[in-house]
């Protein structure tokens, strides 16, 4: 069963985040940060590149451009198409 976090006790919060009062030890803040650039996966200039470029297709309203050039194009317009 999930608890709410409002309903538990202080102790049984830091437990459960292997911390105290005063904070996380140095060990531990080691280990998290280790297994956090274990999962981090780096990729290079041109995959970033690649991905910024194909996100900006998500937009709406480049998407309908997109659909109005293939509209244009299957209509034989081809000056709209080149524009």
């Amino acid at each position: 069963m999930i608890t709410s976090f409002w309903s538990l006790t202080p102790d049984k919060i830091y437990s459960s985040l292997q911390t105290t009062v005063n904070g996380i030890s140095n060990t531990i803040a080691q280990q998290r940060i280790a297994e956090q650039n274990k999962k981090k996966k780096i990729k290079s200039r041109l995959q970033r590149d690649f991905i910024l470029f194909f996100n900006q297709f998500k937009n709406p309203l480049v998407l309908l451009l997109v659909a109005a050039v293939i509209l244009s194009a299957f209509l034989g317009e081809t000056s709209d198409v080149f524009i």
